[in-house]
């Protein structure tokens, strides 16, 4: 088999990183061609040597005496070693021509010729010299000479010299006696030089000969094509890991849709034939391979990352078990660059193969040592200074937990080296989570609740004919409607909002379709939606659950870390306390109060429907099995004690380490250094970090340090060479973010990507797209124009150029500059559309040009006939009056400088006077031109 080296140039935006991808993967292909299949070396150079030595001279001379490094002939060579041997013999006639002469007199002749003939050949470097044209040596006291490529090529230089049947004495094993005649003659001659080209051709390599060959020319291009072709269906393979919704399977169909999509036109015929050569590596065996051929290739660029352009990494794992009930472990690593930038990367995902933490241990090591090699892994475990998991008695067991395992494996691969502290943590939207479960335990009128309304939830969802009924009401009736939740266990806060917010907004929808029913189940439900308690009870719930969801949400996000997770802790905290007095501004118990009417006859209506006010009995005697029904006001006050008092002790075991970290990360003067360089820098010189500590926050800008958040504080002192260790430590914070959300993440694209039509897809795979889909860029990155906070950024950004103190304005007044600026960009645009662009059809007028033609050029590509041919909005007639407003009185002149140019579009130059007048001033300007401008028409002059 023929190992091609693919290497194609990508004419795809952003697939650059593709080509080493391509360069360096080594895919085994069989090459078909025409009638020949490539298969050893042996092969092509006995096709090479018929065609490139007897029908490419000229090629081969090229190339021979460009690799030589000198363009000297063979016949000059030979005029200087004759004119610089002579004169050697001449010094030494008597010794040559003596043949009685002594045998060691011959030796040292001989030595001495040799030693100086070898000095001019290393003078003379040329194509004899370098392929070592001729050795001399010596037999029975004789000084022999043999041409060594003649000796060689033999069948060469029986093509080409006179006598067929015989060789030439120089070209045999013992050579012939050196004479200087002998050996002139000898290098003059054709087979000696056709000898030389065979010996010199075969030491070239396997490209050098498919470069100069009309086979090799029509390898390459057969190869060229085989290359563009896996090229090709490299960049499908990556669009599918990117996507991950797309499978191997339906591969090779996608593939043939993009090609014949490529040759469809829209008045012509397009083939339905493909040739089978176009299919053979259409198979989903080959997308797994070009998916290792992928990896494999920014494998090394992607460890080198990790371990050279990093400060601080942080190992966050958790377990998962999915559709096909196989449990995995994933592995995730956050890092902070020495740029201060933040990465996640995608290590593995393996499944455990022994119970508990021992297993899951083995597997986080398996998926690393997989994908980075067991060295790697070692160094990269040196560098990580955070752990982040769930609450599971498997990962925080301080025995054998995976916690303490991790920290053992750090230990082993430190050695004898200092190990800097590994700080673990328990996921903050893990804890919020078992802090609400427990308050849906505990208190019983909030359990009975919940039961309820996943009945609720479940009747509907188990018939397709009660939720269409259901619709019709809203339709008919012209009520809201939002689907009921699927039950979901495992976040069970989010369930619960999404549940209560939708039963409440549906309320009105679902009564009317239950109060018509006879059915036991439909009574049942009607009386359960119909009572007070129960709906003021779900209103008080709601409010609840809806500061307690931001506060969640919030702990999920990438901005989070220690400090700023225990600050939104005691926020909700506080924020929940209040609820006790004073209901939520806008929420659902605000909104009952408003909305539930006092009859004369004292019943209630809620929407034009009546409610049961039924008021709990009290015993006179407390019973010691069986609760009592309580008030709403009781039951609101456990449910948020609790949910305080819960909250509090799950985010109370970070106590110690937020009361050493908070005074460092705010740069505080009271934070003790030896307890921090304890907690998360031990590997760190003590006496630098403190040094540095001290010089920073006795800068005159700490103020301003003081004031960032911990992200950018980083980045402003990764631009700093002299606090370095300061950096760091900072740096490790930062990683540290106290949420596993991004593994949580990784998980649901996990599932996204093994769905059941792909159930047998084995781990192997699903790491190979996971990986591509985490830590490659995309193929191509889609424009933001349609987001409008994008726009609102760009905006700023130019105002900011254009206003003077702009930050300093208030909001509503930036928004006025923004949208005066705004409407001057758009008269400018518009009017190089109507004076530049040419619509279709028309002719061009002969008009002055525009005066800032030149500098709205860019404009052009975007401004089509086709799409301007019918173009007419009201901005266009809107902006007609502005047109005169934007011209100045000297765009006759050419000698502006493109600074004023600039300035003049822009606004740079505009005074703060002319931008920002009031809309009366404008008006009155504009009306005024336009009365000038209507007087000079009737007098007959322009302006």
């Amino acid at each position: 088999m023929l190992l091609y080296t693919l290497g194609v140039r990508l004419a795809i935006n952003r697939c650059d990183f593709l080509i080493p991808v391509l360069v360096q993967s080594s895919f085994s292909v069989r090459v078909v061609h025409s009638a020949c299949i490539m298969d050893t070396e042996q092969f092509i150079n006995s096709i090479y040597e018929e065609q490139a030595i007897w029908n490419n001279d000229n090629l081969v001379d090229n190339l021979i005496n460009t690799k030589s490094g000198n363009s000297t002939s063979v016949n000059s060579l030979d005029n200087t070693i004759n004119t610089e041997i002579s004169e050697i013999q001449q010094k030494n006639t008597t010794l040559v021509n003596d043949s009685s002469s002594n045998s060691t007199t011959v030796n040292s002749l001989d030595n001495t010729i040799n030693t100086e003939i070898s000095e001019i050949q290393q003078n003379n470097t040329t194509l004899v010299n370098d392929s070592s044209c001729i050795k001399h040596f010596h037999f029975k006291g004789k000084h022999l000479i043999r041409c060594e490529p003649c000796y060689a090529e033999q069948d060469i230089v029986k093509r080409y010299s006179n006598n067929k049947s015989k060789v030439p004495a120089i070209a045999q094993e013992y050579g012939t006696k050196y004479l200087l005649k002998v050996l002139n003659d000898h290098l003059s001659t054709t087979y000696h030089i056709e000898a030389i080209k065979v010996h010199k051709y075969k030491t070239l390599n396997t490209s050098e000969k498919m470069a100069i060959t009309p086979m090799g020319k029509a390898v390459n291009q057969a190869n060229d094509k085989l290359a563009r072709k896996i090229g090709c269906l490299m960049i499908h393979v990556y669009n599918d890991a990117k996507k991950l919704t797309l499978s191997a399977y339906s591969f090779p169909s996608r593939v043939i849709v993009s090609q014949k999509a490529n040759l469809f036109q829209l008045n012509g015929e397009v083939s339905n034939n493909i040739d089978d050569s176009e299919l053979q590596y259409l198979t989903p065996h080959t997308h797994k391979d070009l998916l290792e051929c992928i990896v494999e290739t920014h494998q090394s660029s992607f460890v080198e990352d990790i371990l050279n352009n990093s400060l601080a990494l942080s190992l966050r794992c958790d377990g998962s078990v999915d559709r096909t009930q196989i449990d995995k472990m994933y592995v995730l690593m956050k890092s902070i660059t020495l740029e201060g930038e933040e990465k996640l990367y995608f290590l593995g995902a393996e499944e455990p193969v022994e119970r508990g933490a021992k297993g899951m241990c083995d597997a986080l090591k398996t998926a690393c040592v997989k994908r980075l090699g067991n060295e790697n892994f070692n160094n990269i475990l040196k560098k990580t200074s955070s752990l982040v998991t769930d609450g599971a008695s498997s990962n925080v067991g301080q025995k054998s937990g995976l916690w303490t395992l991790l920290t053992n494996l750090k230990k082993t691969a430190c050695g004898t080296e200092v190990m800097s502290p590994l700080i673990t943590l328990w996921c903050a939207a893990h804890r919020s989570n078992l802090a609400w479960e427990s308050v849906s335990e505990s208190v019983p009128e909030v359990s009975l609740l919940f039961q309820k309304l996943v009945g609720l939830t479940t009747f509907f969802r188990r018939s397709g004919l009660r939720t269409r009924e259901l619709k019709n009401i809203a339709l008919e009736y012209n009520l809201k409607l939002l689907q009921l939740p699927k039950v979901f266990e495992v976040r069970w806060s989010q369930f619960s909002y999404t549940l209560l917010n939708n039963v409440l907004v549906s309320w009105s929808c679902l009564v009317n379709y239950f109060k018509n029913s006879s059915d036991k189940v439909h009574v049942g439900h009607f009386k359960f939606l119909t009572h007070e308690y129960n709906i003021r009870l779900m209103a008080v719930l709601a409010d609840v659950l809806y500061i307690f969801s931001r506060y969640q949400q919030q702990l999920q996000s990438d901005d989070l870390n220690v400090i700023s997770m225990d600050e939104k802790t005691m926020y909700i905290i506080n924020k929940i306390e209040m609820l006790k007095s004073t209901p939520l501004i806008g929420g659902w118990v605000e909104a009952l109060d408003k909305q539930v009417v006092i009859n004369k006859d004292g019943s209630l209506t809620l929407n034009s429907i009546t409610i049961k006010s039924i008021e709990i009995p009290r015993h006179k005697s407390h019973h010691k099995f069986v609760t009592q029904n309580r008030c709403l006001a009781a039951v609101k006050q456990e449910i948020v004690c609790s949910l305080q008092e819960f909250l509090k002790q799950r985010f109370s075991i970070d106590k110690n380490l937020l009361s050493i970290i908070k005074p460092f990360v705010v740069l505080s003067s009271v934070a003790c250094i030896k307890d921090i360089h304890n907690l998360i820098g031990a590997d760190i010189d003590l006496k630098e970090f403190s040094l540095e500590y001290d010089e920073l926050i006795s800068m005159e800008n700490i103020s301003e340090l003081r004031k960032m958040n911990l992200i950018k504080l980083v980045k402003t002192l990764c631009g700093s060479k002299y606090f370095p260790n300061v950096c760091t430590m900072l740096a490790r914070v930062a990683a540290a973010k106290p949420h596993s959300a991004d593994v949580e993440r990784l998980i649901s694209a996990s599932n996204l990507l093994k769905s059941p039509l792909r159930s047998t897809m084995n781990i192997e795979t699903e790491n190979l797209s996971l990986y591509i889909n985490y830590n490659m860029p995309p193929l191509y990155e889609l424009k933001d124009y349609h987001k409008l906070d994008v726009k609102h950024v760009s905006w700023c950004k130019v105002a900011k150029s254009c206003v003077p103190n702009f930050d300093d304005l208030d909001e509503k007044t930036k928004k006025v500059k923004i949208a005066y600026l705004q409407k001057k960009w758009k008269s400018l645009r518009d009017s190089y559309r109507r004076k530049c662009v040419t619509k279709s059809g028309q002719a061009r007028t002969n008009e002055k040009p525009y005066a800032y033609s030149k500098m709205l050029d860019f404009l052009r590509p975007t401004m089509t006939n086709e799409y301007y041919d019918n173009y007419e909005t009201e901005s266009n007639v809107k902006d007609i009056d502005n047109e005169d407003s934007i011209q100045t009185d000297n765009e006759d002149d050419n000698s502006v400088n493109s600074d004023e140019e600039y300035g003049m579009v822009v606004g740079k130059d505009i005074s703060d006077e002319d931008i920002f007048d009031d809309k009366e001033q404008i008006k009155r300007k504009q009306d005024c031109k336009r009365r000038k401008k209507r007087k000079n028409q009737r007098s007959g002059t322009t302006i």
